[in-house]
């Protein structure tokens, strides 16, 4: 799940299958590697429909979620002019 904000800010967040409950505004972006991917819909709209790309860096895990191992945890990429006031 793409975090909107709230206690992780808004870093990407991966949850045991059937632990996050997905809400009438949570949007399918796509699957990868059979795991869904959301997004609440006003925070896609906000960012202008850009095009994400889920990837791994250096550091633990934020927030909740689950790391993908190997002291790394998840961040979402995407053009610098598609995000107001994101950072990568």
């Amino acid at each position: 799940m793409q975090s909107g904000g709230c206690c992780a800010g808004s870093t990407p967040m991966c949850f045991p299958a059937g632990e996050f409950i997905i809400g009438d505004v949570d949007l399918l972006l796509g699957e990868i590697e059979g795991s869904p991917f959301y997004i609440d819909s006003r925070l896609y709209e906000a960012w202008n429909k850009a095009e994400l790309m889920l990837d791994v860096a250096p550091g633990e895990p934020e927030g909740f979620s689950l790391g993908p191992g190997g002291g790394m945890h998840f961040v979402v990429r995407s053009e610098a002019s598609a995000l107001p006031d994101q950072a990568t």
